[in-house]
């Protein structure tokens, strides 16, 4: 299955929220995941907004970095 993922569905993925298990049950069954140039910039912008408003601490939010570099490798554009 070939899907497609904007921002705030990707954030989803590493950040949880409401529909996060369903987004990562997605992401699981996904053959290739397609995502927009501007998604890198902006989901990265998320978390900093995150994490200046404290909502995200310092070792989850590099954690999630290094999570997020990884996939990004496998992403379609």
């Amino acid at each position: 299955m070939r899907v497609f993922f904007d921002t705030s569905a990707l954030v989803k993925r590493y950040v949880a929220e409401a529909e996060s298990s369903r987004i990562d049950k997605i992401f699981q069954a996904a053959d290739d995941i397609g995502i927009s140039i501007i998604c890198i910039s902006e989901i990265f912008s998320t978390l900093n907004r995150l994490r200046r408003e404290k909502k995200l601490k310092p070792k989850p939010y590099n954690l999630i970095k290094k999570y997020i570099e990884n996939d990004i490798k496998d992403f379609f554009v």
